[in-house]
């Protein structure tokens, strides 16, 4: 991964904690609050939150067997040191809310 690659998937990673940091404060606020805790609002704010989360895992620990992805994420787990321990590998709560319609169907 050259200097210009390692700036593109670094930008990319930041936008996603941006985004993600964003979600979390919005869900905490209507957790918060009597009024909305029971809103859907509290639903879609989370599935938000855990895709921006699942985007950086998936930037980091790539779920295909693609050569090219396993390469830029282990490049860029280097670059920002990022080592497999990181709970961001960890994909369980994003994987509930991304297959909900098969749990819904069993």
């Amino acid at each position: 991964m050259d200097e210009q690659q390692k700036y593109c998937y670094t930008e990319e990673v930041l936008i996603h904690i941006e985004a993600a940091l964003t979600e979390l404060d919005l869900l905490r606020n209507l957790l918060g609050n009597p009024d909305t805790v029971q809103s859907r609002e509290v639903w879609v704010r989370l599935q938000t939150f855990l895709t921006h989360v699942g985007m950086v895992s998936k930037l980091f620990f790539p779920p295909t067997g693609n050569k090219v992805s396993q390469q830029r994420g282990t490049d860029l787990q280097s670059h920002l040191e990022i080592d497999d321990k990181n709970p961001i590998n960890n994909r369980d709560a994003r994987n509930a809310t991304e297959h909900l319609d098969e749990r819904m169907d069993n």
